[in-house]
């Protein structure tokens, strides 16, 4: 969570200092939120959305990610690959410090 936190200080020149920030700014700032946290995960959309949300205010009935397609399966093989980097580097930060 910490390293989305300052993917997202960096990414919109911000200053989360903790959780309740990040959240609060999740909140306030919907759009900018999700579309970080598709490019924190590198989500490969095979088509782009044209908008990350339609509808913010019909929850439930808000569109996500609007126009986008992606293949899932690999997708989530992906995913699994950046999960498995970020722990290791995880794990060999705390063993440094």
């Amino acid at each position: 969570m910490d390293a989305f936190r300052r993917f997202v200080n960096q990414r919109h020149a911000l200053a989360l200092a903790d959780y309740a920030a990040l959240h609060q700014w999740s909140v306030s700032a919907v759009v900018d939120f999700w579309q970080a946290v598709a490019e924190f995960f590198a989500v490969d959309f095979s088509t782009p959305p044209t908008r990350v949300l339609d509808n913010p205010d019909a929850m439930p009935g808000a569109q996500w990610f609007a126009g986008a397609e992606l293949n899932l399966p690999l997708t989530c093989c992906a995913g699994a690959t950046i999960i498995r980097r970020w722990w290791r580097s995880a794990k060999t930060a705390s063993v440094n410090s």
